[in-house]
């Protein structure tokens, strides 16, 4: 077809857009369905007379579609764009930070499936009760082998709606979300700061790992998003929760050395999450990206004042270790920005070794293959 797209109505544009992805991608659907129903949905929109055309042009595809799905374009770049539906700054970073290998890995994992996790959150049942429990409902769960409190759920229709769920046995949460408390790990009567708590996941989950003592300040600049948190602890029975309403990027002299443990689960690229949220892919641009380790940055900076420590390299490298853990995004692999956040911050001796544990943590989970050494330089190793 020779018609500008521009000159397309734009129902047959999406009928035959539709159609053309159901022949590519869902070859459990026969190829005579797709093209009747395509016909059909041109009646369906009162455009009879654009029938024969949507049937032409989809026949044609098939009888031409190997040379239809060749991409042939100048440079490597615009045909993983292409092939991957990424922009070409999503393209261009990670092939930057990862390679051609990794980054087709990356943005293959961007269409599949996402996995469906949770937690284990009950403050009264163990975990093999919680789990008996939801298996006895008719629920099919595979232990996470990197979480010790996380299982993923095969067929989780309607899990929200049972009596486990609304009693706070388990929360729904991404599994690197939990790794992030995890890491933190922070002791019973400690004093925390979750410094962009919304919506409250990993609070809560901090919050657990404290059996409830303690306190726990969670804090977002949205003020309209504290009563998801607050919604959040009330299912799960949290009562160590204290809401804030403040710009974390702005420093507050009265929480300076305040806190015992600071977790900094930042605004995010979004790189690690495009199987969630594909528009990522399509509208995420470098310039966006940028302003977003800058204000990553200015977060860091707070919070590693904010930590209950004088940070002096030697002595305090015991207390220094956990005090602030800085986790960017939730990914299958190391995230792009937390690397970039990573050297920035290595080339400051006192954060060595905040930095370098988390880092060395989530590389082996993920199984990046990356390591880094104490000066923050980047070396390859096995995968």
């Amino acid at each position: 077809c020779k018609l500008r797209i521009k000159k397309f109505n734009p129902y047959i544009l999406n009928i035959l857009r539709v159609s053309i992805y159901q022949i590519i991608f869902m070859d459990k659907i026969p190829e005579f369905a797709i093209i009747n129903e395509a016909v059909n949905l041109t009646k369906v929109f009162k455009l009879k007379k654009f029938s024969s055309f949507v049937n032409g042009s989809l026949r044609n595809f098939l009888r031409n579609k190997e040379d239809f799905m060749k991409i042939e374009v100048e440079s490597e770049e615009e045909a993983i764009s292409i092939k991957y539906s990424a922009n070409m700054d999503i393209v261009k970073i990670l092939l930057f930070d990862y390679g051609r290998e990794e980054t087709i890995k990356i943005l293959e994992n961007s269409m599949s499936k996402p996995h469906f996790a949770i937690r284990i959150s009950s403050f009264e049942k163990t975990k093999e009760k919680v789990v008996k429990d939801l298996k006895k409902d008719g629920y099919n769960l595979k232990k996470s082998e990197i979480s010790k409190l996380t299982y993923f759920v095969e067929n989780p229709t309607n899990i929200l709606e049972t009596e486990s769920f609304k009693s706070g046995d388990f929360t729904v949460q991404d599994v690197g979300s939990i790794l992030t408390g995890e890491i933190l790990s922070p002791r019973e009567n400690s004093k925390v700061l979750d410094i962009c708590s919304a919506p409250g996941g990993k609070t809560c989950h901090l919050a657990f790992q404290m059996k409830n003592t303690g306190e726990i300040f969670a804090n977002d600049i949205v003020k309209s998003k504290l009563k998801k948190i607050e919604e959040n602890c009330n299912r799960l029975n949290v009562k160590n929760v204290k809401l804030l309403n403040f710009d974390a990027s702005i420093y507050k002299e009265e929480y300076k050395e305040q806190f015992d443990y600071i977790l900094c689960d930042v605004i995010c690229s979004g790189i690690g999450v495009m199987d969630r949220k594909p528009e990522i892919k399509l509208f995420r641009s470098k310039e966006t990206i940028d302003e977003i380790i800058e204000l990553q940055r200015k977060i860091f900076d707070n919070a590693v004042v904010y930590a209950e420590t004088s940070f002096n390299y030697g002595d305090n490298l015991k207390k220094l270790d956990g005090a602030v853990t800085f986790i960017i995004e939730r990914t299958n692999s190391l995230p792009f920005i937390a690397r970039v956040i990573i050297r920035k911050f290595l080339s400051r001796k006192r954060m060595v070794d905040i930095i370098e544990t988390t880092l060395q943590k989530f590389s082996n989970i993920f199984g990046t293959g990356r390591k880094v050494d104490i000066k923050g330089n980047e070396e390859d190793g096995e995968n």
